[in-house]
């Protein structure tokens, strides 16, 4: 339950207190989820074993008949692909699992099938089926209301927002923003309510209100409050609209303090953070870096190239025809 910026070699600690026990747990609660926490331990520090530990946890809790857990670890082995970028088929695994979970058992409970619900549509997100990813999470979202439930209230509403402000849907944005904003102040939730804030920011630079943006991003950072999850993206914030004041050595300051976390893997995070490259090259042309300028925006594109559509990709492909296009004349 610590805090993971606080642990950092947790994974470790867990692997050394739980391995000396690894050949006695056969049966029981207790066995069955040391077993899920070593194998995942296992794998997020690349060790071989943690496939067969992970399957016989699954079989334990099917013997003890508890639903959630062993659909926990159906949620994990999807993961696993998705953090590969094999979207595809994690989206495989997660449906055969749920399959599998609503075929054995008769009662799902609420948590879990949100839970469910959420990554299946974060899923088809990556793939880019918008009008899938949209049915299921707006069928969590009317599920969890008409449940009287707040579990992952607040994952659903950044998701709706975030999948908005890609297809530049303001009226829809607002919605789920203020929604949001309303959840954040509720449940005293920062994440959350910094979320609506970086929402903010995005429609002043969309258009073109740049000192609007940056008023927002400077009390945001002032104010100590930002994780590692959104530091990044006011960082990016700020680099685009100083940019866009022709700020282009603030800019580039700006913009190298953009250091997204490894864990990120979703096409929405992606497209996002590849476009530092694109807005870098953009200001190094302007300052007269051609050669730098070209090898950002290669990267930037190369980078983007397989994820599916999103505004920002628009932005840095354009980028890319626009500096190499300019090399040719």
């Amino acid at each position: 339950n610590t805090d993971f910026e606080h642990m950092t070699d947790k994974y470790k600690q867990l692997i050394y207190l739980v391995k000396p026990y690894i050949p006695k747990l056969s049966h029981g609660y207790e066995a069955a989820r040391l077993l899920e926490m070593y194998s995942i331990s296992l794998y997020q520090e690349t060790l071989d074993g943690w496939k067969e530990l992970s399957d016989r946890a699954a079989h334990m809790y099917e013997q003890l008949n508890m639903t959630a857990r062993r659909a926990s670890i159906g949620l994990f082995r999807s993961t696993v692909k998705f953090m590969d970028r094999d979207y595809k088929k994690a989206l495989e695994i997660l449906q055969k699992e749920r399959s599998e979970l609503e075929g054995k058992h008769a009662f799902i409970d609420h948590m879990t099938r949100v839970d469910y619900d959420y990554n299946e549509a974060a899923i088809y997100f990556a793939l880019g089926d918008s009008e899938s990813a949209k049915r299921v999470m707006e069928s969590a979202i009317d599920y969890s209301r008409e449940n009287g439930i707040f579990y992952r209230i607040d994952d659903l509403y950044r998701l709706a927002a975030a999948e908005a402000m890609m297809a530049r849907k303001t009226e829809k944005r607002l919605y789920y923003t203020e929604k949001l904003k309303l959840y954040g102040e509720f449940a005293d939730d920062m994440h959350s309510i910094l979320f609506c804030e970086l929402m903010q920011v995005e429609s002043h630079i969309f258009e073109q209100q740049y000192n609007e943006a940056l008023s927002i991003i400077h009390r945001c950072l002032s104010e100590g409050k930002l994780d590692e999850i959104l530091e990044p993206y006011f960082f990016l914030g700020k680099g685009q609209a100083q940019w866009g004041l022709g700020q282009f050595n603030e800019a580039l300051e700006s913009l190298d303090k953009v250091k997204g976390p490894d864990y990120l893997r979703h096409p929405f995070d992606l497209s996002i953070l590849y476009s530092v490259d694109s807005y870098k090259a953009r200001c190094h042309l302007e300052l007269g870096s051609r050669e730098e300028a070209e090898r950002l925006a290669q990267t930037a594109r190369d980078n983007i190239y397989p994820l599916p559509h999103t505004p920002y990709k628009d932005f840095i492909m354009e980028t890319y025809d626009a500096i190499k296009g300019n090399s040719h004349k």
